[in-house]
């Protein structure tokens, strides 16, 4: 099943001064954002709609569009205007991502490759990053993700990052749970972290 976006919302144009981080495959290289037009959209999914921010280059940002209620107002949710369809089917960053959460949704996809654009401190970076490296079906918990990162101590502060962490699935904050076997929080809600966690699972 291929996802369909349900509605186009936004493009604006702006100029991105600060550096940026980009992971690809769990890689974390240092680039600069250039002028860039950046696109909102909604996609549906199993688990309902989606807000997707992404640019030609990269992808920003992916939640579950009930959870991010107030995030509007965030300067890369403002200045919205209509974009016409054509400019997604045309679009290499959308096509892949409604290609590989397709993918994903449907059991056939357990590593994603689509660029992804993160800004976020040093130590988030780590964070988000030891969260790809979680494989697919399986689970760690806040200690082995503390201890993944080098800093044993700080179970809050990966927790803390974790809810920072702006692309729901891709960097999978699904698959962290308590040390005691318990779920845990998840910014899309616990009945999605079940959920995801079962389909992994079930799709291994």
């Amino acid at each position: 099943m291929l996802l369909i976006p349900t509605r186009i919302l936004s493009h604006y144009t702006g100029e991105i001064r600060r550096t940026k981080n980009m992971i690809i495959n769990s890689t974390i290289t240092t680039v600069k954002g250039p002028q860039t037009v950046t696109t909102k959209t909604f996609i549906e999914t199993p688990l309902g709609s989606m807000t997707a921010l992404f640019d030609q280059h990269a992808l920003y940002f992916l939640q579950f569009t009930d959870s991010i209620i107030g995030e509007e107002q965030k300067a890369e949710f403002m200045d919205a205007c209509l974009t016409p369809v054509e400019h997604l089917r045309t679009h290499t960053v959308f096509q892949l991502l409604q290609f590989e959460l397709g993918a994903y949704f449907t059991g056939t996809l357990q590593e994603f490759t689509i660029p992804l654009f993160l800004d976020g401190t040093p130590f988030q970076q780590l964070a988000w990053k030891a969260l790809i490296e979680v494989p697919y079906g399986r689970v760690r918990s806040y200690a082995d993700q503390a201890l993944a990162v080098g800093k044993p101590t700080a179970q809050r502060a990966v927790a803390n990052a974790n809810s920072k962490n702006n692309i729901a699935i891709i960097i999978p904050c699904h698959r962290i749970i308590k040390s005691t076997g318990e779920t845990g929080g998840y910014r899309g809600s616990l009945e999605r972290k079940k959920w995801l966690l079962e389909h992994e699972i079930k799709n291994l």
